[in-house]
């Protein structure tokens, strides 16, 4: 596997990348039963320079949204069943090279 920057694989030093995104969620609080979503969205990331050829799109990593669910019920005095669910959604952004 080749990489289209190849001076920009290692030994360049520390890079940064500056990103924005947001998140929102809800939660519901019962007698017996709790439940609560949230989403974030895909961050959207600037370049890395100096690694540049490690990264697919050169060096833009950006990171997936983020949908996840959970509920809980208790189903007796010391006993709660929960379910958490989670979703990635990594084919929406490139991968590495």
């Amino acid at each position: 596997i080749g990489s289209s920057e190849p001076a920009a694989v290692s030994n360049n030093g520390w890079d940064h990348a500056f990103g924005f995104g947001g998140q929102v969620g809800i939660h519901y609080d019962g007698d017996r039963v709790s439940a609560g979503a949230s989403y974030q969205s895909k961050i959207e990331m600037s370049a890395f320079d100096d690694y540049a050829g490690v990264f697919a799109d050169n060096g833009k990593v950006d990171l997936p949204a983020i949908a996840r669910f959970g509920v809980a019920a208790a189903v007796s005095k010391n006993t709660t069943l929960a379910l958490d669910v989670e979703h990635v959604f990594y084919s929406a952004v490139p991968a590495c090279f």
